[in-house]
């Protein structure tokens, strides 16, 4: 990588910029277009790891050893993939370090993992470390998309894993709500994320409210877990479906090559949004968006198990609309419509110019 930089630190930062991708692989790893191997890999685990080889081993990038490259000027848009498909594993916290070298950087996109279930303090220590990182991100950029990779316990009896381990705030979350205030377009997927993404959780005596003065579209598909261990939706009190953790079925493969304890058997009973949280969730939202004057689409979503939930939000001259979507039959409590009234009301100057929308019905104008 310092190779790499160096060279492109020569190139003349031309009026258009340039498009770096960065991804890692050796001739011996399973490649995305061998369906052959990983087919047998599949039926035959013990003779052929494929990814599993280096499911704990991320490849890194120490801040130090990019000190002394001059800044490279040429790359206006960063790519790297770490993590999402059979591509080796980097670690997040690289990605920011590589990064922070390119001062004229506008857009970046990253797919990466966050999704450690057999090692959870590796999780908890990538997931930190990147948070701690973001701040080194270059001013200049504008839009950022990130894939950070994660799923919930198949077997949803399971407790997801703590995160927060007694913080106030997730780290990862909040760093993120510090770093989207420079953006105009905010995308991020697959992550387990809280509340504090969008508004500090402890905001008494805050006379510095986070504000997005350029951010028009923000874009999040979250995990049905949040970072402290909860569950965002719950088991519908109309079915009967048990809270037991059945036994997984004993198999002759030795448990480096079976799934994590939560994954063994597919339990899904989640429907139902859990009130108190998405309440929460979606008041911390709208709070954010009252500090996004320029926002068009603000779009939240999470798809797992048994759930279909979406929230969309979105500006079109003098109206805006609030649409939520959810097979559980989730509606906003007036707590949360009148939050999204007043964001409506900063981005239309009407205050009732807002028109909910949830399950294919106006339920409030």
């Amino acid at each position: 990588m310092q190779n790499v930089l160096q060279i492109l630190a020569t190139w003349p930062a031309n009026h258009g910029g340039i498009k770096l991708f960065i991804q890692a692989q050796s001739p011996s790893d399973p490649m995305r277009g061998d369906k052959q191997r990983i087919k047998r890999g599949r039926y035959t685990p013990e003779e052929d790891l494929l990814q599993r080889r280096f499911e704990r081993s991320y490849l890194e990038v120490p801040e130090e050893s990019l000190k002394s490259i001059p800044p490279v000027m040429a790359v206006t848009t960063l790519i790297i993939h770490g993590g999402m498909g059979y591509e080796r594993l980097i670690r997040p916290s690289a990605t920011a370090i590589i990064a922070s070298r390119m001062p004229r950087l506008r857009e970046v996109a990253l797919s990466l993992k966050d999704n450690e279930k057999r090692d959870q303090e590796l999780r908890k220590r990538n997931r930190d470390g990147y948070a701690n990182s973001i701040h080194l991100l270059p001013s200049s950029v504008q839009r950022f998309d990130l894939k950070f990779y994660s799923e919930a316990p198949r077997n949803e009896a399971f407790q997801p894993v703590d995160l927060v381990e007694g913080k106030i705030e997730d780290l990862f979350s909040a760093r993120l709500r510090d770093f989207s205030q420079q953006l105009t377009i905010f995308s991020l997927n697959h992550a387990v994320i809280g509340k504090e993404l969008f508004w500090p959780v402890n905001d008494d005596g805050n006379t510095q409210f986070p504000y997005w003065p350029n951010l028009t579209i923000f874009r999040v598909s979250f995990r049905g877990t949040s970072p402290s261990g909860e569950w965002y939706f719950e088991r519908d009190p109309n079915e009967d479906v048990g809270d037991e953790v059945e036994e997984a079925e004993e198999t002759p493969l030795p448990d480096y090559l079976q799934p994590p304890p939560e994954d063994q058997r597919e339990r899904y009973f989640r429907s139902r949004a859990s009130v108190k949280l998405i309440q929460e969730f979606y008041i911390s939202a709208g709070k954010a968006a009252q500090r996004m004057p320029r926002l068009q689409i603000m779009n939240l979503k999470c798809f797992f198990g048994l759930v279909s939930h979406e929230f969309a939000y979105e500006v079109k001259e003098n109206a805006a609309t609030a649409t939520w979507t959810d097979s559980g039959g989730y509606a906003p409590e007036e707590c949360v419509v009148q939050v999204w009234r007043d964001a409506a009301l900063q981005h239309t100057g009407m205050a009732s110019s807002l028109e909910v929308k949830s399950n294919g019905r106006t339920v409030a104008t």
